[in-house]
């Protein structure tokens, strides 16, 4: 059985599957004061054999991607099928653009490195899971765009935005700050401020990482 721990009010099941045992526990504690189930597992088995019947009871799942032999990204389709509403994380020391984007088109809610604090990962899954935010971290972010930088001038979103607007936009995507930006292009902080409310309004967005990630798909 896995074992069994409290959460946060408002998560009624949260399911950690990541083979390091030392990190698994370490994410555990974050939520240990709360109120609600927490199940860990393991390994892929471990999991499959007795985790699936407890989806029904998991709101949050955060997975690992290198599960020993296997990887974490071959069971979201399973975790799906088993729970679509499931909000699944991962939690992982992989950042390659073939593993964010595989994970992403494959319906994860957010992507995370366990490099962060932890204190910033528990403040990415509560603002994830209950502000139906995605969660990114900035690392995974720039790998959507690897060795695709004028994405955005060509996408379907480009006719949205003026020519000013696409170029804070290219400038976002290859992390310039707002004070960068407004050197780069000439122009004010607050010009840049007025520049990126226009641009949240249109996508109907709040901040930049979801900005960034709402025009990658």
């Amino acid at each position: 059985m896995p074992s069994v721990t409290q959460l946060e009010p408002g998560i009624k099941g949260l399911m950690i599957i990541e083979d390091d045992s030392f990190f698994s526990e370490c994410l555990k504690d974050l939520f240990l004061p709360f109120g609600t189930e927490v199940y860990q597992y393991y390994t892929v088995s471990h999991f499959l054999n007795n985790g699936l019947a407890l989806l029904n009871h998991t709101d949050v799942v955060l997975l690992d991607i290198n599960l020993g032999m296997d990887s974490g990204l071959d069971l979201i389709n399973t975790i799906k099928q088993h729970k679509q509403s499931v909000c699944i994380i991962m939690i992982t020391s992989v950042s390659d653009q073939y593993s964010v984007k595989k994970a992403f088109s494959s319906g994860v809610s957010g992507y995370l490195l366990k490099a962060e604090k932890l204190a910033e990962i528990y403040d990415q899954i509560m603002t994830c899971y209950k502000g139906n935010r995605v969660a990114i971290s900035n690392n995974a972010l720039s790998k959507l765009f690897e060795n695709d930088t004028n994405k955005f001038l060509k996408n379907s979103h480009a006719h949205l935005f003026t020519e000013r607007e696409q170029e804070v936009i290219l400038l976002l995507q290859r992390g310039l700050t707002q004070k960068e930006i407004g050197y780069s292009m000439s122009i004010s902080a607050s010009t840049v401020n007025q520049h990126l409310k226009h641009i949240y309004n249109k996508m109907n967005v709040r901040s930049k990482t979801e900005l960034i990630y709402k025009l990658s798909n």
